[in-house]
């Protein structure tokens, strides 16, 4: 997986280890040790490493205010990471830890059919803040009804991102001085190409061909044209990713290439060559996720007031984005009070007090606050969260962005998604990128058979 996706991934993991240090519970006001209840002490993973100071600070901070809430639990974490092959080891040898955040939501299904996550409902069902989490949000961690885990905060989605001052240079703001972002696929091919000059070394747009983060981004496109990749038809999991929306997807994108010649010439371009493109002023607009504006600042430098985050455009059946972002499990195996202990850490950490803590010490730090993303919260609790994050924001509001998103967002194939990207829908992508007499429809049929009999027809023996 790409390392600047994980990053961008682990940002969300972060909010749910931030309550995860082991520094000892304070005493609560009025409280002395002989009255106090018998500590419950809980594991966690994702802590950070002993070199990352500000993330030590950050938990540090939040963990004070767990542990004025909870003054009776300890947490106790772990710089273990997930991935599937060390939680099975640990799940087999009893040593995995009681809370397990995990970077990507597409593991959530094959985790629960294995019967390794703890079913979260009768725990919901009583707490108090179950009416305030985003349906929208939920559903990604719902398996046939039941809730098996929790977000950290905000989930990520794609957004367009584009460089202010080239739309400035190319005239493409209007009197008021808003910024004539492209709204639908034709205006994005037009607004590539009026972007691009390739006298400069710039392009209007980047797409991404060098790792499974072209096939990450090509959801957004079939899911745009009115496309799917998994369907159940007559009980059974099908490919369905020949069909003429995800063909119609795949001929835009060699379109881009070819026939508008608003893109790169280095087609296979990673993540970290998107933000150098866009950090340096080579490109003005590429497919992002908010989180990256961490590192187009720290890493490559660019002003962050230079970049404008929009919807990404729509496609024939209208906008669509994918959303995803790090979420924790509880082990079904531990004693009945350390699960419920391990739930308390979990939903307090969903809390604009919990965050608030976090806020705190990253301004103190100078770190970027304020991504925007889709809310896991609604009702009164997002609104207590809207004016706490106002108090520290650092970024932009990004309001036609925040409106829109969640409304649009799309969740990741559910089965072998890792799979899915790696090995199935990058070997067409970089066809059509490297070969003008590329068939996007015969590239996608032999992809669905591959998939289909490699990995789909395992779930229907």
């Amino acid at each position: 997986m790409l390392k600047s996706r994980l990053s961008l991934v682990i940002l969300g993991l972060i909010a749910v280890a931030g309550l995860f240090a082991c520094s000892p519970a304070p005493q609560a006001p009025g409280e002395n040790a002989s009255s106090k209840e018998k500590i419950i002490t809980i594991t966690a993973n994702n802590g950070p490493l002993e070199e990352d100071v500000e993330q030590h600070e950050e938990n540090a901070a939040k963990n004070a205010a767990f542990y004025e809430k909870y003054p009776n639990i300890r947490v106790v974490e772990s710089t273990w990471q997930y991935t599937p092959d060390s939680f099975l080891t640990k799940m087999a040898g009893g040593t995995v830890t009681d809370i397990i955040g995990i970077p990507l939501a597409t593991e959530l299904k094959h985790i629960v059919e294995k019967g390794l996550a703890l079913d979260l409902t009768p725990m919901i069902e009583t707490w108090e803040g179950r009416k305030s989490l985003n349906p929208t949000v939920m559903r990604n961690y719902t398996v046939d009804g039941r809730v098996y885990a929790l977000p950290g905060g905000p989930g990520y989605s794609m957004a367009l991102g584009y460089h202010k001052r080239l739309f400035r240079e190319a005239g493409l703001v209007d009197a008021e001085g808003n910024y004539l972002y492209p709204k639908t696929w034709d205006e994005l091919a037009e607004t590539a190409v009026k972007l691009t000059d390739k006298s400069k070394g710039q392009v209007g747009y980047v797409l991404l061909g060098g790792d499974t983060a072209a096939s990450w981004h090509f959801l957004n496109w079939v899911f745009q044209a009115g496309g799917e990749f998994e369907r159940k038809v007559d009980g059974k999991w099908t490919a369905v990713f020949n069909e003429p929306p995800a063909v119609t997807a795949l001929q835009f994108i060699k379109d881009l290439r070819w026939k508008h010649h608003c893109v790169q010439e280095d087609v296979f371009i990673d993540n970290d060559g998107l933000l150098e493109m866009m950090a340096s002023g080579r490109a003005a607009m590429a497919t992002i996720t908010p989180e990256y504006l961490r590192h187009l600042e720290r890493r490559f430098g660019m002003k962050l007031e230079d970049l404008g985050i929009a919807p990404l455009p729509a496609g024939p059946a209208g906008y669509a984005c994918v959303m995803g972002g790090g979420f924790g499990i509880i082990n079904p195996t531990i004693p009945k009070k350390r699960q419920e202990a391990a739930f308390k850490n979990l939903t307090f950490g969903l809390t604009p007090a919990a965050h608030e803590a976090a806020f705190k010490v990253r301004q103190k730090q100078g770190r970027v606050i304020g991504y925007p993303g889709v809310a896991h919260l609604v009702g009164q609790w997002q609104e207590e969260w809207d004016t706490m994050e106002a108090k520290y924001r650092t970024l932009p509001y990004y309001g036609e962005y925040r409106k829109n998103v969640s409304q649009y967002a799309r969740f990741e194939p559910p089965y072998y998604t890792q799979q899915l990207y790696r090995q199935i829908l990058l070997p067409p992508l970089q066809e059509v990128l490297i070969n003008p007499d590329s068939n996007p429809k015969a590239l996608l049929d032999k992809a669905v058979r591959d998939f289909q009999t490699q990995f789909l027809d395992e779930l229907n023996l």
